[in-house]
């Protein structure tokens, strides 16, 4: 939930920044156990725990990394090789073909407007 994270979150600013942290809830100074040290493991499971602590009455469980890592399938999803067909004989086409001119624009929007021979320059260097 976002109120988990937000207290999470604010283990972890706590714990870098000390009294100076920016936190989401004023109460987490007092409510939040902080870890020993600045050690990111640590710093993780205190912010685990303090997630746990506010989990809300919605039930949501949070589980430890390491099991959730343990929970990974390894899902081989099938590729339908007529898309690749397709693509190699586009690519195929595209490479065999001559290049082409793009074609005429009916609206010759130039064509309006009165050119100038003054050279211009696009840097200043009076700086």
């Amino acid at each position: 939930t976002p109120e988990m994270a937000a207290r999470a979150h604010d283990v972890a600013a706590l714990t870098l920044k000390g009294k100076s942290a920016c936190l989401n809830f004023a109460d987490s100074a007092w409510k939040l156990r902080l870890p020993e040290s600045n050690d990111a493991v640590e710093i993780r499971r205190a912010a685990m725990e303090a997630a746990k602590l506010f989990a809300g009455e919605d039930g949501v469980v949070v589980d430890d990394m390491e099991d959730s890592k343990k929970n990974v399938l390894n899902v081989q999803v099938p590729v339908v090789t007529s898309e690749f067909e397709e693509l190699h004989d586009l690519l195929l086409s595209i490479a065999n073909e001559p290049l082409r001119s793009p074609p005429p624009s009916m609206n010759d929007y130039w064509g309006d407007m009165e050119i100038f021979d003054t050279p211009i320059s696009l840097w200043n260097f009076s700086i």
